[in-house]
């Protein structure tokens, strides 16, 4: 969970289980992850250096990178406030 994953050019990664990440970073369009289904929830993700807003990707949305019916799966970035 304390990793950050960066695809550039032309790498390739196949997901074989759920995994959860610090981050996700993909440099270049050629760049491909594929999902079998599968899920990369992550706590930032980047294209090109541009931070993408949380929520679901999947190939519908980044049919260049994303394949297999999986999806890249950003949360949200959480506020604790502690009251006395």
């Amino acid at each position: 969970t304390g990793t950050t994953w960066v695809l550039r050019r032309f790498a390739s990664v196949r997901l074989t289980k759920d995994v959860r990440l610090a981050g996700l970073a993909v440099e270049g369009e050629d760049a491909r992850l594929f999902t079998e289904g599968r899920t990369a929830t992550v706590r930032t993700f980047a294209l090109d250096g541009a931070a993408q807003p949380c929520g679901t990707y999947t190939a519908a949305d980044l049919p260049d990178l994303i394949l297999g019916g999986g999806a890249v799966v950003v949360e949200p970035e959480l506020t604790v406030i502690v009251v006395r």
